[in-house]
């Protein structure tokens, strides 16, 4: 999907930094915030919520949260993470 998206998001003329992990996206960020950030709600090293939850705490770009079928329905992560925040959804 994080290839799929960024090769999507390159070929309408976006600029695209992706990162595989939480530590990698840390990494991106350091020389600056980027304009919007993409993320999965599910991860296997950092969970999408918590990403939510920091920046609610201080300027940040925008967050879209991403979640597809899984231990809840896709629905219902997504309606958690309007409400803390995310400034949209897209259900895988």
């Amino acid at each position: 999907m994080l290839h799929h998206l960024e090769r999507h998001l390159t070929r309408i003329g976006h600029v695209v930094k992706t990162a595989d992990s939480m530590r990698a996206g840390r990494r991106l960020c350091e020389n600056g915030w980027p304009d919007v950030v993409i993320t999965e709600l599910v991860m296997p090293d950092y969970d999408g919520f918590e990403l939510l939850l920091a920046f609610r705490s201080r300027p940040s770009p925008p967050v879209v949260a991403m979640a597809g079928p899984g231990a809840l329905e896709p629905e219902i992560l997504l309606a958690q993470a309007r409400y803390l925040g995310a400034a949209g959804v897209l259900c895988k």
